[in-house]
């Protein structure tokens, strides 16, 4: 398969040298590449998106103006909501690129670890299951191993708000509040995402594979991720709110999370203690007190 990577950063190397196996030909561009309307390389296959979801439109607004055949496949890595539409990415990309079929890759992957060729495990998502596993046999690999889904909103929820969650594991963490605080904000955490994800129309049983508990886990335990080594550095006052946050996507993230719920009317209270944090200045430790001193509950609701 001729694969064209958008995204020559960590992620996007990582998915080329995951991807390169005798049976792909990989081609990687930096995005300003296609910025000027370079030819694309011929024969493509597949477009695999590797960029900050906020860039998403402008892209997909580029590829439009080009002509790229029907059958071209177009592979979603990019993990976020839109902020001024509060779309998913698949949604961006339906409505300024319609009739190319469309996948998302979502799951525990450190780009470093998978560059290294050591084990690891994806999501790839898509509506048409014929397309979603072919991808998986085309690109997948013995260290790269992507299991099939057909919910490609229930991955793309997972992606997005799972980077919320860790900001918010982050400033636990950085406040020394312990490893119980930690599993209770990821546990609590999924609930939430749970929500978001059955009033968009995904399936709960999604996160409970790859794209959400498994991306959690990883997003929420490691200061690898820039999401919760921001969060650590916001809760040992290192940093001020929308400080060294050019590449944590996380930020972002939390405005559009929490704007989708609202609009869906979804309780999501770490979601919306994030959002106080870096959006209004709110103190750290009196946010986390009012968590705390929620009215207790059932578990499930």
């Amino acid at each position: 398969m001729n694969i064209l990577i958008i995204g020559a950063g960590a992620w996007g190397k990582a998915l080329a040298a995951a991807f390169s196996h005798s049976d792909n030909h990989i081609t990687l561009w930096k995005r300003q590449q296609l910025q000027q309307y370079e030819p694309l390389p011929p024969a493509i296959d597949l477009i695999v998106t590797v960029i900050p979801s906020q860039a998403m439109r402008s892209l997909c607004i580029i590829l439009s103006k080009l002509d790229i055949p029907a059958h071209v496949k177009l592979l979603i890595c990019s993990k976020g909501i839109e902020r001024t539409s509060l779309k998913m990415m698949s949604e961006v990309a339906e409505e300024l690129l319609p009739g190319h079929p469309i996948a998302v890759l979502s799951g525990p992957n450190f780009a470093g670890e998978i560059e290294k060729g050591l084990p690891s495990a994806t999501t790839i998502a898509c509506s048409n299951q014929q397309i979603g596993n072919d991808l998986v046999k085309s690109l997948g690999s013995t260290s790269f191993r992507p299991y099939y889904s057909a919910d490609i909103i229930g991955a793309q929820i997972g992606g997005a708000v799972k980077n919320v969650l860790a900001i918010a594991c982050g400033i636990t963490d950085g406040r020394g509040l312990g490893e119980n605080a930690r599993a209770a904000l990821i546990t609590r955490g999924l609930t939430e995402m749970g929500r978001l994800c059955v009033a968009k129309g995904g399936k709960l049983e999604t996160l409970l594979g790859l794209s959400g508990m498994g991306d959690l886990i990883l997003t929420c335990s490691s200061p690898t991720s820039r999401n919760m080594a921001y969060g650590l550095a916001l809760g040992r006052n290192e940093l001020n709110p929308g400080d060294s946050g050019k590449l944590t996507e996380g930020i972002a993230s939390t405005e559009s999370v929490v704007m989708l719920a609202r609009k869906l009317g979804i309780d999501m209270p770490i979601c919306e203690a994030v959002y106080r944090i870096l959006y209004e200045n709110a103190d750290i430790d009196a946010t986390i007190k009012a968590l705390l001193q929620r009215p207790l509950a059932s578990e499930m609701l």
